[in-house]
């Protein structure tokens, strides 16, 4: 906010006229920036992540691209040779999905197509902000929004496929004091899939920033000026534009 003094004028009887000026920034571009940021690193944590669902105790998890298994203090784990052997402790072990199912395969797909959109978004608002270009602007949030679309169809794919799959997952447990030991078979979002939406959020925030709010309104100007006695008293607003 800037103020200055235009000094005395006949037409308001000799009182002093002050001119005050008001600037107010909105930077929705960089907040919409910070958001695609943010967005990018929780889909990079989501595709990387091994807990995108788990079953009851966490005995079973599943990623886009592992599986594991945990095997409690006193269970048994077959080895190579089809030997029983006896868990001293807990042990988890987890292994590469080398057969991916075609869902699996489209899920993850659609993951990195997402990605590589949001990171097209930030380019294109990158230049918005160095050029303050609207048509940049306007480019980055439509492929925020197409990449928000992808990413929505991803999870919910997972969503459908995964509560089908789990059924036929073996969730026994080879025990000491039991032959077998069937968990319950619920099962539970991981925190990888929580970054999934957490993404889709964010760049449904980006997206909404740049297509809706404008470039020349992110700074606000304001003009006041008011009339000022010779004794500094009863300020009184003139105008405002």
């Amino acid at each position: 906010m800037t103020q200055y003094n235009e000094g005395q004028d006949d037409e308001y009887d000799g009182a002093s006229v002050i001119v005050t000026k008001v600037c107010i920034c909105r930077p929705f571009r960089l907040i919409g920036f910070i958001c695609l940021v943010v967005a990018l690193i929780l889909c990079i944590v989501a595709l990387c992540s091994e807990w995108w669902a788990h079953s009851e105790k966490d005995i079973y998890s599943q990623g886009l691209w592992t599986s594991c298994r945990k095997y409690p203090k006193g269970s048994y784990v077959a080895d190579e040779s089809g030997q029983r052997v006896y868990q001293k402790k807990n042990v988890e072990y987890c292994e590469d999905i080398d057969d991916k199912p075609a869902w699996l395969k489209s899920v993850i797909a659609l993951m990195i197509l997402s990605g590589l959109c949001t990171v097209l978004a930030i380019i294109a608002i990158l230049i918005s902000l160095c050029f303050n270009s609207q048509t940049a602007a306007n480019v980055a949030g439509c492929v925020a929004l197409a990449s928000l679309i992808i990413v929505i169809v991803a999870l919910i794919v997972f969503l459908a496929m995964f509560s089908r799959v789990f059924e036929h997952i073996d969730l026994r447990l080879d025990l000491e004091e039991e032959d077998y030991y069937e968990q319950e078979r619920k099962w539970y979002f991981g925190w990888g899939y929580g970054c999934g939406w957490g993404s889709a959020i964010l760049l449904s925030g980006a997206a909404c920033l740049f297509l809706l709010c404008k470039v020349q309104d992110e700074i606000y100007e304001a003009e006041k000026t008011y009339k000022v006695d010779k004794k500094g008293k009863n300020d009184i607003e003139l105008n405002e534009r």
